[in-house]
């Protein structure tokens, strides 16, 4: 079927989608399709089970759920609501098919929202019904991984997003990819002194305390073993390619929190791609992780400063993914807890045995935007400075920070 031939199709016959496309597709793979083209994530499980249910009775049909998160959804107008139209065509590309667009599909899609033959909302279904084989494999493979997140509870949001964005059209996936996330968990504080509570401006053998405090209880107290990080903290020094060494080893490329099971790159004392004093500005194209706003992308960010790669936080974890450094290929920007999570209270920073820090900037970036100021994301203090150590602040996407890449 032609381009012509098959948007007509799609336009005139909205709930009509080819042959490949529709094959046995479920009434709940049919939401979750809307879900992924409209939103880019996919459906929660209650969400998918109500409106599953209320197709199949008849109360509402497919094309009253597009209208819903066309114009109840926020997400949509945060991923597409404020785009030119070369900017949506070429949006609905990345986030559908994860490739840009041909010169001839772009004009050709462009040429119809401009001449007013469609409203854009209605360009992503046209772009489903309208696939090509190999795109529609993509769209369909995005279905099995979304169903991952929603049917079986076992993998995380980090997880499917980060495959929903890989995912390719070469073979139909038939079963859930993934391997079920390992559950988070915290490191201790590392605290080693308690509060006297009759002054809280003293501190006290905390066996002299009158109750319980923090470093008598956890891993502080369960595993005080400085051999492989002090106090309850685990840590495994990695080569490049992810090989253990130990814990005196003297060049190491990664280090693996035995606690969390996160691998950490360590950064280096060395200029190029790793080194510890490199700035980025934040930067992240994705709309179904970005908070709304992509960041900076260009050089003349705020104090940006880098060797290795350009001066953006997804540049970096672009190189760092393509090179599979330290044997992974999920690096990316942690989060918030889980740079907290690092920090050792009885150093008042985080290990510099295993982490090589910034010379200079105390801040680590976060991949979390702040709610209230999409232009903003939260930034760690992971050094001592004005800030206590573990702060959670906020800085423009603009600023340039430093980094501590993580992978899972």
């Amino acid at each position: 079927m032609n381009l012509k031939r098959r948007l007509l199709t799609a336009l005139l016959c909205p709930g009509l989608v080819s042959s490949a496309q529709a094959a046995d597709l479920t009434t709940a793979e049919e939401i979750q399709q809307l879900y992924i083209a409209y939103l880019g994530r996919p459906a929660d499980g209650p969400g998918l089970a109500y409106w599953t249910e209320q197709v199949d009775l008849g109360n509402i049909s497919l094309e009253q759920i597009r209208v819903n998160l066309v114009n109840e959804q926020p997400e949509y107008l945060e991923n597409y609501g404020q785009l030119t139209t070369s900017d949506l065509v070429e949006t609905v590309y990345l986030n559908l098919f994860n490739r840009e667009s041909d010169a001839a599909g772009r004009d050709y899609w462009v040429g119809q929202l401009d001449s007013g033959a469609f409203y854009p909302d209605q360009l992503i279904v046209a772009f489903i019904n309208g696939a090509a084989e190999p795109d529609q494999i993509v769209v369909r493979n995005k279905v099995t991984i979304a169903d991952c997140y929603t049917a079986e509870g076992e993998y995380t949001y980090r997880q499917v997003i980060h495959a929903l964005g890989e995912a390719h059209g070469v073979n139909l996936l038939t079963e859930c990819p993934l391997a079920p996330a390992v559950p988070f968990t915290l490191n201790d504080t590392g605290a080693t002194s308690c509060v006297d509570e009759t002054n809280s401006a003293n501190t006290i053998d905390c066996l002299d305390a009158a109750f319980p405090q923090d470093p008598l209880i956890g891993r502080d107290a369960t595993h005080p073993n400085d051999s492989d990080g002090k106090g309850g903290f685990s840590f495994t020094k990695l080569d490049a390619e992810g090989n253990e060494l130990s814990a005196s080893a003297a060049d190491w490329a990664c280090v693996r929190d035995n606690v969390t099971g996160l691998v950490w790159d360590a950064r280096s004392e060395e200029e190029g791609l790793h080194y510890k004093n490199n700035r980025y500005s934040w930067y992240d194209p994705n709309p179904a992780t970005n908070g709304g706003d992509e960041g900076l992308d260009e050089p003349g960010g705020f104090r940006q400063q880098c060797t290795g790669s350009e001066c953006n936080t997804q540049t970096l974890m672009n190189a760092l993914n393509a090179k599979r450094y330290c044997g992974h290929n999920l690096w990316r920007l942690p989060t918030a807890m889980e740079v907290v999570s690092l920090v050792d209270l009885s150093i008042n920073s985080i290990d510099p045995t295993y982490f090589r820090l910034d010379d200079e900037s105390s801040r680590v970036w976060t991949s979390q935007t702040v709610p209230s100021e999409r232009d903003e994301a939260y930034e760690i203090t992971v050094q001592p400075s004005i800030a206590p150590v573990g702060y959670i602040g906020d800085a423009s996407k603009s600023n340039a920070e430093a980094v501590l890449p993580v992978s899972d």
